[in-house]
């Protein structure tokens, strides 16, 4: 699911003559397959309908993820090249360095905004899973950056083996 049009979803609920409510089982990101289940509507027989068709008129799919409308994304983004940079041979620490400023950035700016929760019930419920998603990066990001990388376990052999030349020809140092 690439972009949610909450507001037409919420102009087909305030139409409705009964009570009605549309649970979303995916969060935009979450790619679907043919005859997934993408949201449920609880409503009267006389509105199911006109609610169902203005939620598949809401609901844009499509195979690319966006950075516009998934935040999700661009976290996986950044954790993805994070992840590359430190555990390649390469072994480059300035994206992970930089990445992980920058997922502590967007936390910062997450936890200074607080819930936007309105005191107004939804009739639209929608799984938003994407707060610890930044959390869960770092974690992955340090997990692959405290295993050891071939460029940084190399010289240990090395050493060894120059310690063993040096003392079968008498040397100590």
């Amino acid at each position: 699911m690439a972009k949610l049009d909450v507001t037409a979803i919420a102009g087909a609920i305030a139409t409705a003559k009964r009570p009605t409510e549309v649970v979303f089982c995916v969060s935009i990101g979450t790619y679907v397959a043919f005859q997934d289940t993408v949201a449920a509507a609880r409503a009267a027989a006389a509105d199911a309908a006109t609610v169902a068709k203005a939620v598949t008129a809401a609901v844009h799919l499509d195979r690319a993820r966006d950075l516009d409308h998934d935040p999700a994304f661009g976290i996986a983004q950044r954790e993805n090249i994070a992840w590359a940079a430190t555990s390649s041979v390469k072994l480059n620490l300035k994206p992970t360095l930089l990445t992980v400023d920058r997922l502590r950035d967007i936390l910062a700016h997450w936890a200074a905004a607080g819930d936007d929760v309105e005191v107004e019930t939804s009739l639209i419920v929608y799984p938003d899973d994407v707060g610890p998603r930044p959390m869960e990066a770092v974690a992955a990001i340090a997990l692959v950056a405290s295993r050891p990388t071939p460029r940084s376990s190399a010289p240990s052999p090395t050493r060894s083996t120059a310690c063993r030349r040096r003392r079968k020809r008498g040397s100590r140092t």
